[in-house]
């Protein structure tokens, strides 16, 4: 009578244990996943619509490429004039 008992107390023993370590296992992959959605949330905090600040700034860029060639513009008939200009003022070495 007792070999029943002692096989079926055994048995629940066994039986408890695994479930309990299936617990711990599904709590550890909670844990993991806890940590991934709080990771995820900080960077998205972080550089959240970083699209929109590129984007301006990107505009930005735009408008200070377009000064400086108008200003590229200006200068090279300045450039020209000085290089003629200064071809013929300095003398040839001898």
């Amino acid at each position: 009578m007792a070999g029943i008992y002692g096989d079926k107390a055994v048995k629940a023993l066994k039986s408890r244990n695994e479930l309990q370590k299936n617990i711990y296992e599904k709590m550890a992959a909670r844990e993991k996943s806890l940590h991934f959605v709080s990771v995820y949330e900080m960077i998205n905090m972080q550089v959240g619509g970083i699209d929109i600040r590129i984007t301006k700034v990107l505009r930005c860029l735009e408008i200070i490429q377009g000064a400086w060639d108008k200003l590229k513009t200006d200068l090279e008939p300045i450039k020209n004039l000085l290089e003629g200009d200064l071809k013929y003022a300095v003398a040839p070495p001898s």
